[in-house]
């Protein structure tokens, strides 16, 4: 036999991805009531659809949903591949936002993944800049990520961080503080300790005298943008006075477009010792993962906080057994409410601090062993308006406890 005829014959023989892959997906709420909540389902090689299926339909791939039984319902959503370590698909990921699902309610949809010529090149795109990048949707800007280093300009570039846009216009504010100002070293979305200890010395990577918090690179085989979730990866090294790491941090922010008005930023760290044993160490005030409002709030000093009911103060705007914290603020002429939520796997105890002055974050001491890096996730919701304590739990709930799911190949 030919060549040319075996390959027809193989071709006709496997199973057909051009066709589109179908998936009965079914969703638990669970106990919580879920509004807004972003939803990831993965599809394994092997496990939901073979390896020839899977090349078939790299490296673009497109994905619908529709209610079971209501195809007039269908919707287009976001697929991406992912890749394993030899750089063929693993998986598929597929992601959407669910506006509501009551508490105990279960939802079945048909997910439908089929091949495309290229990506969507719609919603989430990014836009880089000197010495910076910005995330917009839609043409409007949801956040820039700085991260110029210049030694001649140490205080003010000798941080990586996250700045955020108002989000009800089509304008370039900054509804967060960057340098100067009240506390030059508060900076939009930023972590940091005072106190580290490595190699029997002392750095203060918070106020970055003398050290640096640096980009090095980001790390495109992890990134994706798309018309419901972008997602950021990035190299970036703490280091010392002669420029050498002692810590190198991997950051990762995953951003969905919850509703108008509303963002989602999950942030996944992890913290490595670059050279030996480190200590993170501190005090709540000056350490962790931190949010900094405009500087508009600093001169008013008029910051407002919502915790949970369970949350204990014992002075100077530190507050215990608090699983997460919400600051409601104006900027811009507009209100705003950043909802910070530290992880349950995060190290514990934890302690957040809320300043009137906009200045809010968690704080825990920990230590990190070569070999072995410290992951720490959050998540940071960002809506225009004031929201209320139950919105927050509820929030928290959704991320802490995710839907549960369950995906069946149809024929």
């Amino acid at each position: 036999m030919s060549g040319a005829f075996l390959l027809a014959l193989a071709l006709l023989s496997a199973p057909c991805a051009a066709k589109g892959l179908r998936f009965m997906v079914t969703i638990d709420a669970g106990p919580a009531e879920r509004r807004d909540a972003p939803v990831a389902v993965r599809l394994g090689v092997r496990e939901h659809f073979s390896a020839d299926e899977a090349r078939q339909l790299h490296p673009f791939v497109t994905a619908t949903l529709e209610p079971a039984g209501e195809p007039s319902a269908r919707r287009a959503i976001q697929a991406e591949f992912v890749l394993g370590a030899d750089g063929a698909p693993a998986a598929i990921e597929a992601f959407w936002v669910e506006a509501r699902l009551a508490a105990g309610y279960r939802v079945s949809y048909v997910l439908t993944l089929a091949g495309a010529s290229a990506g969507s090149g719609t919603g989430f795109h990014y836009d880089e800049g000197t010495g910076y990048r910005d995330l917009l949707y839609a043409g409007r800007p949801v956040w820039r990520h700085v991260t110029a280093y210049d030694p001649a300009r140490h205080e003010e570039t000798s941080k990586v961080f996250h700045a955020l846009f108002g989000t009800k216009e089509d304008r370039r504010d900054f509804i967060t503080k960057g340098p100067g100002g009240f506390y030059s070293h508060h900076r939009g979305l930023f972590i940091g300790w005072r106190d580290v200890e490595a190699g029997g010395k002392h750095y203060d990577f918070w106020h970055c005298p003398d050290v640096a918090l640096r980009h090095r690179n980001y790390l495109p085989a992890r990134e994706l943008a798309g018309p419901v979730v972008a997602r950021e990866a990035a190299v970036n090294e703490w280091t010392d006075q002669s420029g050498a790491a002692v810590v190198r941090e991997t950051r990762e922010v995953t951003t969905w477009r919850a509703r108008e008005g509303e963002w989602v930023l999950d942030f996944v760290f992890a913290l490595e010792a670059a050279a030996g044993p480190v200590g993170l160490g501190g005090d709540a005030q000056h350490a962790g993962f931190q949010f900094r409002a405009a500087q508009e709030v600093a001169d008013r000093k008029d910051a407002a906080y919502l915790r949970p009911a369970s949350a204990r103060g014992t002075g100077d705007d530190l507050w215990e057994d608090c699983s997460w914290a919400a600051c409601c603020f104006d900027a811009r002429g507009r209100s705003y409410t950043v909802l910070h939520i530290d992880h349950p796997s995060n190290p514990r105890p934890m302690t957040y601090s809320t300043r009137d002055y906009g200045r809010f974050g968690s704080f825990f001491t920990a230590s990190i062993t070569p070999g072995t890096p410290l992951e720490l996730r959050y998540r940071v919701r960002v809506r225009d308006d004031n929201a209320s304590p139950a919105w927050c739990q509820g929030a928290y709930d959704d991320y802490v406890a995710p839907v549960r799911m369950a995906a069946e190949r149809l024929p």
